[in-house]
Order: structure tokens, then C-alpha cells, then sequence
């Protein structure tokens, strides 16, 4: 997939069939289908806290699934996880919305291990919001580590998609001001100034991601 689409993907997620295999229980498989599609129209209309509510019984649901088949259901797992950080932050509950973060990232950074193409860009996305996540919470340490692990996978997939440039400015942008929150300043000068090249030199390079 390329980084253009990519980036159309986040704006219109396309559905997904889950990845929890039918034998492991059918019944399951549809009532957590049926969840995750009931909390996001109910998180659309305003209705939050049920939101989340059918977020958690959806989570509960593919635990039980998984616990007949762990690695057939991790990938629905993380996304579920990402999803309840979602929802708990939309509910105001914003330190357990970072927690939610947390698992959803070891849970994406297992599933990259066993598959980096397929894994790492959705990672690295988790891996900046959770930066921003931390550095709110006044973790700056975390938010520095974070945004430097999203820098590494974004600057492995410019390097091989010219269209995933882009992303790298965002990773780029978010390490200069996570360098200058740890008070490092002249760390934070060199990212931003590689941000300002990087950024004057492409944009003849992208024209063609826009086609």
C-alpha cells in the first residue's frame, strides 16, 4: 500500500474482515462485529459513554476469543484497545485513555514484529499520538522515546515510498517539540532544520503522490 493510501485509509477506514478465524467461535466473531459497529454509530450521534460501554463488552468478547486462539485474534485485539483509548478520551477519562494507549502500542508493536510492512505504519501513528498523549501528561521522557521510535518507521517508509514523505514532516515536527520540552535545544534546532530541508526539496518529488 502506498503512503497516499495510507493516508486516504485514515481518513475512510475501509472495513476490515476481522482476523479472528470463524472455528474459533461464530457466534463471537458476529456479537464483537456487531459491537464495535454499534459503539462507533453511538459515538457519532454524541452518546459517549454508551460508546464506550459497547467498546468494553467488544474488548471482553475477542479476550474470550483470543483465549481459545491468542495469535488469530491479536491484530482485532489491538485495534479494539485503540478504539477503548479513543472512546475513554471522548468520555473525558483521559488517564485511562493513556493506559488504553500504552496496551494498544505493545499490542501493534508485537503484531510489527511478526510482520513490519503490514504493522508499522498503523504503529507509528499510535506510537505519535500516544507521544502527545504522554507529553500532556508531563511524561517527557515517554513522549521523547515515542516520538523517536515513530521518526525511525517513518523515515524507513519515506525512504522506501517517496509518497510517505509527508508523514515524515509530521514525525520531524513532533521531535522538534518533544527535543525542546526535554530541553534540548540544540537537538531540537537540528530537527527542525532538517524539517525546513526536507520539506523545500520535495515538493516537486510529491506532485506525483497527488496524481
Amino acid at each position: 500500500m502506498r503512503c497516499a493510501d495510507h493516508a486516504m485509509t485514515a481518513r475512510h477506514p475501509r472495513k476490515k474482515r476481522a482476523t479472528c478465524r470463524p472455528e474459533v467461535a461464530a457466534g463471537d466473531l458476529h456479537l464483537a462485529a456487531l459491537l464495535r459497529s454499534l459503539s462507533g454509530r453511538l459515538a457519532e450521534s454524541g452518546r459517549r459513554e454508551e460508546a464506550l460501554v459497547a467498546t468494553r463488552q467488544a474488548l471482553a468478547v475477542q479476550r474470550r476469543m483470543a483465549l481459545a486462539d491468542p495469535a488469530a485474534c491479536q491484530a482485532d485485539m489491538a485495534r479494539s484497545l485503540n478504539t477503548l483509548s479513543t472512546r475513554l478520551a471522548q468520555a473525558g477519562r483521559i488517564a485511562d485513555s493513556l493506559r488504553a494507549s500504552e496496551r494498544a502500542v505493545a499490542a501493534y508493536q508485537r503484531l510489527a514484529v511478526a510482520d513490519p510492512a503490514a504493522h508499522e505504519p498503523k504503529l507509528a501513528a499510535l506510537l505519535h499520538n500516544l507521544s502527545i498523549q504522554l507529553a500532556r501528561a508531563g511524561r517527557h521522557a515517554g513522549a521523547l522515546e515515542a516520538s523517536e521510535q515513530v521518526l525511525r518507521i517513518r523515515r524507513h517508509m519515506a525512504t522506501t515510498d517517496p509518497c510517505c514523505e509527508p508523514l515524515l514532516w509530521t514525525a520531524l515536527s513532533n521531535l522538534t517539540d518533544r527535543l525542546a520540552q526535554a530541553g534540548r535545544a540544540e537537538d531540537a534546532a537540528r530537527a527542525r532544520a532538517e524539517l525546513t530541508a526536507r520539506r523545500s526539496h520535495s515538493q516537486r518529488l510529491l506532485a506525483g503522490c497527488r496524481d
